[in-house]
């Protein structure tokens, strides 16, 4: 059972099990003293700056999480998600649509640039690496200039959905990417060439 919980959203999380300090989490907040200061200490990296080099631990497509014992890195676990069978057709309906998309994920940069390359966005248009608070600014210099809609279904996506012109949630996803959401997806997935077909006959009718 763990106590002295703290959790930093795109970071990772720190505890006290068995009377020692467990962090799990990225290489930069588990092996650099940032596991301890981070939610408090204002010399901590700023959450924009690029993650430490994973290595030869982040092959492309998986992402590294990191666990540290009392200060001491101690293992890492290799993470991989499949492409959803209807990712890439949704994708380019919303670009025949005239749609700008863009890919921006907290995972390691190496997954962002496989996943995002092995659906048609180009460099320019996808980044890896994005903590809250990157993605909240991405959202905010894009609203900016047009209308821009945010789907997420993590944490670490709730600013970035709350600020979009129009914010999707997708169920199974965290319960704060929800809360801030305009839009409710009822099922998993790249269901939004459905909604935004619905709501221009609804805007149409």
């Amino acid at each position: 059972e763990a106590s002295s919980v703290v959790s930093v959203p795109g970071c990772g999380i720190t505890g006290i099990v068995a009377g020692r300090r467990i962090a799990v989490g990225t290489r930069a907040f588990v092996g650099t003293g940032v596991a301890s200061t981070r939610a408090t200490d204002s010399r901590a990296p700023h959450p924009m700056e690029p993650p430490v080099e994973d290595g030869p631990l982040a092959p492309r497509a998986h992402t590294p999480v990191w666990v540290a014992v009392d200060g001491s890195i101690e293992g890492v676990a290799l993470f991989a998600d499949a492409i959803r069978p209807d990712a890439r057709a949704t994708l380019a309906r919303l670009r025949a649509r005239g749609f700008d998309l863009r890919l921006l994920s907290g995972d390691h940069p190496d997954v962002a640039d496989a996943i995002g390359e092995e659906l048609g966005f180009a460099e320019s248009e996808r980044r890896g690496g994005a903590a809250p608070e990157c993605k909240l600014r991405t959202i905010e210099e894009l609203a900016a200039r047009s209308t821009v809609v945010m789907v997420g279904d993590g944490v670490n996506d709730a600013a970035a959905i709350a600020r979009a012109s129009v914010g999707i949630g997708v169920r199974g996803g965290a319960e704060a990417s929800l809360a801030a959401a305009d839009v409710f997806l009822t099922t998993p997935g790249p269901r939004v060439w459905r909604t935004w077909s619905m709501a221009r006959r609804v805007r149409c009718a």
